[in-house]
């Protein structure tokens, strides 16, 4: 199911000067002005509307040592901690780490190690199944270890960049060059931000967390690139949209539903090198907090039922309001998001991961 309005944005999004091809993928949902879950190519300009405020958003999947049989409530005790400032070690020698200078540092690096609120989240995840063992076995994956997604982005740095921003920048200005040297930071600010939330995480989880945890991929899905595409320059814009240039992609259902880890197949041309990042929303902010309200007896019982999922998971959220913003309700069904990609034969799957404990 897609909403007529995301269609209608999307298809405005089509008619914007320079705009040259607009993709739409099954997880296709509208927001205020634009929608979620497409690619846009444009020629000679960009538009950072379509970006906004998350710049460099996207997903990180790690490999840990820990067992599949570890127990949710197990994690759930040790995940303490986690939100907030943190204090453990140098923000400035973690971002020297990620090519990131103390002379270029930001009052926004204080959240940096910090997952934020709406649909981000971090998930510990266990294998369901393997359907093509030797994809599987070249990433690096082990089906008896437990893996974390870590879904975060650029923090309160992207929305300052998004602010005041004009709607289109032509290629060639001093506009679109301080744009583009601010974006590409902000990209590579949340690539350091999901490094640094699982090193959290796996302090909690491990007496060596450097060691406990590989990383097996890292995607935006929320940037802008330049890229040849038959030979012809454009700009491809992705919101919500994951890249399927880049190799594996791991496309997360709600916290109650399967992730699947997919490899692209095919030229990805008809789909403008772009996937889906997830299940999509079938259900805003606003109406989720309503409905999951009105129909609980009492507001705790409710939140404290959204606090195990229908498949044996575990959830540590605090804000109520954000459990039932994020009610697994609130989302399409991530199988037929990826249902509809493989009948497009433009992916594969090479495995289903099941949540064990999803922070929030």
């Amino acid at each position: 199911f897609v909403e007529r309005l995301a269609i209608d944005q999307l298809e405005q999004v089509a008619r914007l000067p320079g705009v040259v091809k607009a993709v739409g993928m099954p997880d296709l949902h509208p927001s205020d002005h634009y929608p979620i879950g497409a690619a846009i190519e444009s020629e000679e300009c960009i538009y950072p509307v379509l970006i906004g405020g998350d710049v460099g958003c996207g997903m990180a999947l790690f490999q840990t040592t820990l067992s599949s049989s570890t127990r949710p409530k197990r994690i759930c005790d040790k995940l303490q901690g986690i939100e907030g400032r943190w204090k453990d070690g140098s923000l400035s020698e973690w971002l020297a780490k990620n090519g990131i200078s103390a002379s270029s540092s930001t009052p926004f690096d204080e959240s940096l190690g910090t997952i934020g609120g709406g649909n981000h989240f971090a998930e510990i995840q266990q294998v369901e199944r393997v359907e093509d063992p030797v994809s599987f076995s070249a990433l690096g994956l082990h089906e008896d270890k437990l893996v974390l997604l870590v879904h975060s982005g650029s923090r309160g740095l992207g929305k300052h960049i998004a602010h005041s921003q004009p709607v289109q920048l032509r290629e060639n200005t001093p506009e679109f060059d301080a744009y583009m040297q601010q974006h590409n930071y902000a990209c590579n600010w949340a690539r350091t931000n999901r490094d640094l939330i699982a090193h959290r995480i796996m302090t909690c989880l491990s007496s060596d967390p450097d060691a406990s945890a590989s990383k097996v991929l890292d995607i935006w899905h929320n940037n802008v690139t330049n890229k040849e595409i038959d030979s012809r320059s454009v700009w491809l814009h992705r919101k919500g949209a994951a890249p399927s240039d880049q190799g594996a992609v791991v496309i997360p259902g709600s916290r109650g539903s399967f992730s699947y880890l997919v490899m692209p197949v095919g030229d990805q041309r008809e789909n403008s090198f772009s996937l889906a990042h997830g299940a999509g929303r079938s259900l805003t902010r606003g109406v989720a907090l309503t409905r999951m309200k009105n129909k609980a007896s009492t507001v705790n019982a409710a939140a404290a039922a959204l606090q195990e999922t229908r498949l044996g998971g575990r959830v540590i959220c605090e804000d109520v309001n954000l459990l039932f913003e994020e009610a697994p309700e609130a989302y399409k069904d991530v199988d037929a998001v990826v249902g509809e990609l493989v009948g497009c034969g433009i992916i594969k799957v090479v495995a289903v991961y099941r949540p064990v404990v999803t922070y929030k």
